[in-house]
């Protein structure tokens, strides 16, 4: 929608003419280039408009100083009645008083704000992405659970933070439009222009605002608006994106759940009710609580789905790839559009459903499927799944890349459950940053040599970090605080790794492993073996063995150490078939592990945790050179490794396909996988961090047959990948 400068009605956003007074609705060179000249005295070059409003526009700029881009919010004073003043001034003024006060990762920053004798102007982040409202319409207005589960809960981390602030913010106009998604899967709350200070005692809000549909019954001047206002918007913007119903169309009337889709969760559906009731005492007591319910109906009902167990639930079926063709260039070629979550209704169908914003607005891809001939193949379903071989994804181009280490990054590690990375270097820092960006949050200056690994604690308040100093450091990866070093060991200390709970530390010099209390730093047990090397160590708490052990690489074996039991509950010799494994990574479902480093053909070996006598169940030889690090994805589904030939692949465990293959500048030597933003993040030799996406476009498909209850045995130095066999 465009407004008009001159008598202030709406119009579409494609009109070039006001329908009310035929006056042009662009604005004239004259007040674009004076526009320009009074940003640039304060130190801003417009780039372009990107935006207008009732009251002015909104520009993408360039701040002269930093040379980063900022949007900046241009009131125009000139035409505008005593009350449209009045109105604009309280908007100015309010948005300027509570986001300057704010800090966090879903809300934008204020850098700046000025006036001049016509125009006061707001300097903000540039955000770049799309609206939740623009992705509802691209997706015919309905979101997979997954991306709705993704989007849901970082709504609830900002309210949280905003009703918990002293005074809390109330929101007041939570609703699609308001909700920014960027390419970097971040969700940001935006226009605080109707955002107050919540007052104690007092009756009711001074001025009524909010969006009809949205707004809850005392927002229109019947009560004061509290934290539980917020939750009745957002029950209704969750209630939106898994029905595509807009609740403006019936104020207050919220049809369950499960008569749009009777494959929702049931406690879902029941959450969300609860959420837009009318009084106030009969919803959710805080985000808090919402907060709670979604992540653990997220557990049971999505988590669960991604991870192969051989039965379907009886209400939910694995994601499924539905794809309509589309005319594109070339022969045999259709688009597809992947990841819903169950069988699209007719409305969905009917629409045309489009990517917006780049390549991976919250999971969804476009593809281009090359067919092949019938008799090629044939399909096999699988728990409700159909699956594809894919030929690798080249990938060159990053998201984006972190510069500010000055020499090799070592280790690399994401926070728990916010786009938060933690980097060490060779520069003997630590560096907190928003992936989401790059903001530089935290430099810890705490060692005097080579940092060789970072890990978050389990809750994500506090950095672990081991160093060439012989330390291991434990700070707050907010303030930097150091909380506890550990000076017990004798060696550069090259691994460590926390326990499930949080409570332990276990770190490797090399020769010993320590295990110590991570708040008071005491020692616990150490374990050494006689005249062989320790390389890698990682902590294990469920899945094939009954107590909390670690998985370890000792010499050219891969062992399991019971810790309380103090007894080794896997061992196995590789060396003669393989040569010494220095790598090691477990499947978050405590299933399997994959093993690499200075092995014959520089290969990957996939090994059940629950067998120790049984063949490596995959063998991966496709790099070109030594594998420098490994991890799997979060839902045990697929390995990255990064290796010396420049490059980190993602590829399926339990097939061998390649999926992506990460092209880099330089030798990545750490990888890490996101919880929360389907992304990674690689340690580069060239002193810089890349995050890239894990979800990309143009991939070639090829049926495959799914994981069969026995894998296939692979022979030392076969080649198992798919992709690169066929």
């Amino acid at each position: 929608m465009v407004y008009c400068e001159s008598c202030g009605a709406s119009n579409p956003a494609e009109a070039e003419i006001c329908f009310a007074c035929q006056l042009p609705l662009a604005l004239t060179l004259d007040e674009v280039s004076a526009g320009s000249a009074a940003l640039h005295e304060h130190g801003y070059k417009i780039l372009q408009q990107v935006g207008t409003g009732g009251f002015g526009a909104v520009y993408k700029a360039i701040a002269l100083q930093t040379n980063k881009p900022v949007a900046i919010k241009e009131i125009k004073l000139r035409g505008l009645s005593a009350q449209e003043m009045i109105d604009a001034t309280d908007t100015f003024n309010r948005e300027v008083q509570i986001l300057s006060q704010l800090s966090h990762m879903n809300l934008p920053h204020i850098h700046d704000h000025f006036t001049d004798p016509e125009h006061w102007y707001l300097v903000m982040d540039f955000i770049e992405g799309q609206t939740l409202e623009t992705l509802l319409q691209a997706r015919s207005g309905i979101l997979s659970l997954s991306d709705f589960f993704f989007i849901g809960i970082q709504l609830c981390n900002v309210l949280q933070y905003l009703h918990t602030y002293d005074p809390p913010v109330i929101f007041r106009d939570l609703k699609p439009s308001n909700i920014m998604l960027t390419p970097y899967q971040q969700v940001y709350l935006i226009d605080f222009g109707t955002a107050r200070f919540f007052k104690r005692g007092q009756a009711r809000d001074t001025i009524a605002f909010g969006s009809p549909g949205y707004a809850a019954p005392e927002q229109y001047g019947k009560a004061q608006t509290t934290p539980r206002s917020d939750i009745y918007s957002l029950g209704a913007t969750l209630h939106t994106m898994l029905t595509g119903n807009d609740p403006a169309e019936t104020p207050f009337k919220f049809t369950p759940l499960r008569r749009s889709n009777a494959a929702l969760p049931q406690e879902l559906e029941a959450l969300v009710a609860r959420m837009v009731q009318l009084l106030a005492e009969d919803r959710p007591a805080s985000v808090d609580e919402v907060l709670g319910e979604l992540e653990r109906i997220e557990a049971k009902y999505v988590r669960q789905l991604y991870a192969y167990s051989g039965t379907a639930s009886p209400l939910y079926k694995p994601p499924i790839t539905y794809w309509t063709p589309q005319p594109v260039s070339g022969s045999g070629q259709i688009q597809i559009q992947a990841g819903q979550f169950a069988a699209p209704s007719p409305k969905r169908q009917n629409g045309r459903r489009i990517f917006l914003g780049g390549l991976l607005a919250l999971g969804v891809s476009v593809a281009v499927l090359q067919q092949l001939p019938a008799s090629s193949h044939s399909d096999v379903s699988y728990g409700g799944i159909t699956d594809y071989y894919q030929a690798p994804t080249q990938v060159t181009r990053a998201l984006y890349v972190y510069q500010q280490h000055k020499l090799r990054v070592s280790t690399v590690a994401w926070h728990p459950s916010r786009p938060l990375v933690a980097s060490g270097s060779w520069d003997h820092t630590v560096q907190v940053w928003n992936a989401a960006g790059g903001e530089q949050l935290q430099i810890y200056r705490g060692h005097t040599e080579h940092v060789n690994k970072v890990s978050w604690s389990p809750d994500g308040q506090f950095v672990a970090s081991a160093s060439d100093d012989q330390t291991v450091q434990i700070w707050d990866g907010m303030t930097g605080k150091t909380l506890t070093t550990y000076k017990g060991h004798q060696a550069s200390v090259k691994d460590l790794a926390w326990s499930p709970n949080g409570e332990f530390i276990a770190s490797l010099d090399g020769a010993q492993i320590h295990i110590w209390n991570a708040l008071s730093g005491t020692l616990l047990t150490t374990r050494q073996e006689s005249s062989q090397r320790i390389d890698a160590i990682q902590w294990l708490a469920s899945g094939a063995f009954a107590e909390a052990c670690l998985a370890m690489c000792i010499g050219g074996r891969a062992s399991v150490w019971g810790i309380v039991s103090n007894e080794t509950l896997l061992d196995r010799d590789f060396s003669k078939d393989w040569g010494t494994p220095t790598l090691i990574a477990c499947s978050p479902d405590g299933r399997y592990m994959a093993l690499s480093g200075n092995l014959r053909n520089d290969a990957i070996l996939v090994q059940p945790l629950n067998d120790s006598s049984a063949d490596p169940a995959i063998t991966y030889t496709a790099h070109g050179q030594q594998v420098t690090a490994l991890t799997w994805s979060p839902d045990s589904q697929y390995i990255a490794s990064a290796s010396l030939d420049q490059s980190v692949r993602v590829w399926n465990p339990y097939t061998g396909m390649t999926n992506y293959i990460y092209q880099h500048p330089a030798a990545p030597y750490a990888v890490s996988w996101s919880n929360v933003t389907r992304s990674l993040v690689t340690g580069v030799d060239n002193s810089t961090a890349m995050i890239w996406s894990t979800i990309q476009s143009s991939r070639k498909r090829y049926k495959r047959h799914e994981r069969p209850d026995s894998w296939p045995r692979s022979q030392p130095g076969d080649q198992t990948d798919p992709a690169d066999t066929r």
